[in-house]
């Protein structure tokens, strides 16, 4: 009886993950050209986390939601968004609330500004650099249906590599120009990278587990790297190492951008970003280590500017406007909610003479 028992249980099992996966390969044999990488864009996730980072804000918790084509903070139709905001993890300010994002504060300015409901979604990704940026028009804008937002905000600097080898270019470039490519993979990859990315019955079952029926037990301290603001600043002695094949990569990536943004009918704006790894004071570069960030992150804006005004579009020098102070920052890098404060004025400033809605 126990052994006729378990193998009615056993039998039940295979027909049941047997049709479970019939399911899956249908859905990936004819609609995976529309599908999106939802390990990579965090489809439909909430996220909960507790800060203790951000001074004067104890037990700060977060609620990060992004929605069901990977966006952030966004109230409009897909075919409506006014503007998309594009960059890493300084973008997406995972550890912030909405509220407390620049990305949304700038939004509110905007309204009040115009008096019209203006949608600003966030579509940060931690660590994106241009490649980065690129890989979302070949494997994601364009599996969105009129998906055409008015502007498109590039902010962007602090992620890119001027010393990268030919290899790694050349990798980044194969990864960031074309779709995903998974042909060369085997069976058992293959049919693992389908469950992962096919957003279809085990995705959506393993989200809603993961962040519905468990979210209140993934609270958890969370910060990139605090302990920054704890070193002493010094004169640097040492430059950051760059190489020409890399600068002008920086360059070509923002023509390709620049070429993606105006084919799906968007206006693109690219903003210089700034940290304070680096700083001026009376005329001498201080930093936190012996490498010289502050001129690093000035030639990187520079490229970005240069190439702005020689396309004749409206760009934002952010790296030369902006003034933190070590409270607008909780790894001199990422923002708290005075930084997000200090960007988005800067922005508006800018921008509420250029847009038009």
């Amino acid at each position: 009886m126990f052994y006729r028992t378990v193998k009615i249980f056993l039998i039940n099992i295979i027909i049941f993950f047997s049709f479970i996966l019939t399911i899956e390969l249908f859905i990936f044999i004819f609609f995976n050209k529309s599908k999106l990488d939802c390990t990579y864009l965090m489809c439909g996730q909430t996220l909960n986390y507790k800060i203790n980072n951000f001074g004067n804000f104890q037990d700060y918790e977060v609620i990060y939601k992004r929605d069901e084509y990977g966006f952030r903070d966004r109230h409009k139709n897909l075919q409506d968004i006014d503007i998309l905001v594009v960059g890493g993890s300084t973008t997406d300010q995972r550890w912030s609330i909405d509220k407390d994002t620049w990305i949304n504060k700038l939004e509110e300015k905007l309204k009040k500004h115009f008096n019209k409901d203006i949608d600003v979604v966030n579509g940060g990704i931690d660590g994106q650099s241009t490649f980065g940026h690129l890989w979302n028009f070949n494997n994601w804008y364009n599996k969105l249906d009129s998906f055409s937002p008015k502007y498109i905000i590039f902010y962007i600097g602090i992620n890119e590599d001027l010393n990268l080898s030919p290899e790694k270019i050349k990798k980044n470039r194969l990864r960031a120009d074309a779709p995903l490519d998974t042909t060369n993979l085997n069976l058992f990859i293959k049919i693992k990278n389908i469950l992962k990315k096919n957003n279809a019955i085990v995705y959506r079952g393993y989200t809603f587990i993961n962040t519905v029926l468990f979210k209140n037990e993934h609270y958890k301290e969370v910060y990139h790297s605090p302990d920054r603001k704890k070193k002493n600043y010094q004169i640097p002695n040492k430059s950051i190492l760059t190489n020409n094949i890399s600068v002008k990569n920086l360059s070509e990536n923002l023509e390709k951008l620049y070429n993606h943004t105006i084919k799906i009918n968007s206006i693109p704006i690219f903003v210089s970003q700034k940290t304070l790894r680096g700083k001026l004071i009376n005329e001498q570069i201080f930093s936190i280590n012996e490498f010289d960030y502050y001129s690093y992150e000035k030639l990187i804006s520079n490229i970005i500017i240069n190439f702005c005004e020689n396309k004749k579009i409206f760009c934002i020098n952010a790296n030369k406007k902006l003034n933190f102070l070590t409270e607008d920052s909780y790894d001199l890098v990422h923002l708290t909610p005075e930084g997000s404060k200090k960007v988005s004025k800067l922005l508006f400033d800018q921008l509420k003479f250029e847009l038009k809605f």
